[in-house]
């Protein structure tokens, strides 16, 4: 009788079982690990090119245009409104918050020569052939408006519901509005400068409702006003008007009581001429704080006698410059006390979070040397921010 040798049957038993599925699954859990720092990594890499391009896009416009600013002996005047809107929704990376937001204005002249008005000229075109010297300059927050180009309606504000309710949605626009003396034939033009100034537009096919026909609707960036109509004599900016009387009339020509409106996407597949007019605005979307300082001489610290002494106001004890707004105005003296109607102040304090600082065409000596600017970016889905500044210097002459 032959024996023979039995093949070996044996399996792994239930502990090196369990040490290879640990080990497969601390493997496959390093893997996705490094998967989603990964991608993660790749989104904050895209999310800081976004805002950082963004960031150009502003600081190169409004260099240009700062460049080319008008000065008091031109006619020109240089408007600053701090506005603080408390409360408002914010998008998080963990979800949304609330907390108070920025919407600053700044609003100046300057030369339009090599500025080509965006809005068009005619009913059925995208041109706008209309020429003038000089363009009122805009930056700060505008409304969105419905798809339609509708809405919102008048009265309503940054922070309301609605399609501005959320403060990283926002959009930061940017106007040049080209005083073409008699719009210079152009047959789509606003009859004015002030934010409620009726726009001319051919009535017939493809012209906007009625109720768009405003200023701050957004349709055009052609006035056919000139210079001497805001800052001459007998313009609404004229130099002889009272202190209230010119304070009153600078805030019609800014958009605080009716933010101007943009439409970033217009709705349907074909579109007249005025929705593309309405797009024109849009400098950058995504933008909560937009903070506007400016850097002057107000105190007698050269230790000079007499005012001005002719240097930037400094912080003594840092000896950095000091930037003057919404909480740290100046103190209430040489000229700069909004009670005293003698010697008009720059500033007019409307409420706790909203001041005007009006710097007219007739006092050169209280201009800024410097306007320091300040805006929050956000990537569209409100996972990253990022500040950034732009100092920018002021034509005093």
């Amino acid at each position: 009788m032959t024996l023979q040798a039995q093949p070996n049957h044996r399996g792994f038993t239930i502990i090196e079982l369990l040490v290879a599925t640990s080990i497969t699954l601390l493997l496959l859990s390093m893997i996705n690990r490094l998967f989603f720092d990964t991608v993660n990594a790749v989104s904050q890499g895209a999310a800081l090119s976004q805002t950082t391009a963004g960031s150009r896009t502003v600081s190169d416009q409004l260099h240009r245009d700062v460049r080319n600013m008008i000065g008091p002996s031109e006619g020109g005047f240089l408007f600053i409104v701090n506005n603080r809107i408390p409360n408002v929704t914010v998008k998080t990376p963990g979800g949304t918050t609330t907390r108070d937001v920025r919407a600053d204005q700044l609003i100046f002249i300057r030369d339009a020569e090599g500025l080509e008005p965006l809005a068009p000229g005619q009913q059925n075109s995208f041109n706008n052939g209309a020429k003038g010297n000089y363009a009122r300059v805009f930056y700060g927050h505008c409304l969105r408006t419905d798809p339609d180009g509708s809405g919102p309606a008048a009265g309503n504000q940054l922070g309301i519901a609605g399609p501005n309710n959320i403060a990283t949605d926002w959009i930061l626009g940017r106007q040049a509005l080209v005083l073409a003396n008699g719009a210079n034939g152009s047959n789509i033009y606003v009859a004015g400068v002030r934010y409620d100034a009726p726009v001319v537009h051919p009535s017939g096919s493809g012209a906007p409702p009625a109720g768009l026909l405003v200023q701050y609707m957004g349709l055009s960036d052609v006035s056919n006003k000139t210079l001497a109509d805001l800052t001459g004599p007998l313009g609404l900016l004229d130099a002889s008007l009272s202190y209230d009387g010119y304070i009153s009339n600078a805030r019609l020509v800014t958009f605080t009581e009716e933010r101007l409106r943009v439409n970033p996407q217009p709705a349907g597949t074909t579109f007249e001429s005025w929705r593309i007019g309405q797009m024109h605005a849009l400098l950058k979307e995504h933008v909560s704080d937009f903070i506007v300082e400016f850097a002057a001489d107000v105190q007698n610290d050269a230790g000079i006698a007499g005012f001005p002494d002719g240097e930037l106001d400094i912080n003594t004890g840092t000896n950095n410059i000091i930037w003057y707004g919404l909480g740290n105005e100046p103190p209430l003296i040489n000229g700069w006390d909004d009670n005293d109607l003698t010697d008009p102040s720059p500033r007019k304090v409307i409420t706790p979070d909203e001041t005007y600082w009006v710097f007219r065409q007739d006092y050169k000596s209280k201009w800024p040397y410097l306007i320091r600017v300040r805006y929050r970016l956000h990537d569209a889905n409100g996972r990253h921010d990022q500040w950034f500044e732009q100092i920018i210097a002021v034509n005093r002459d």
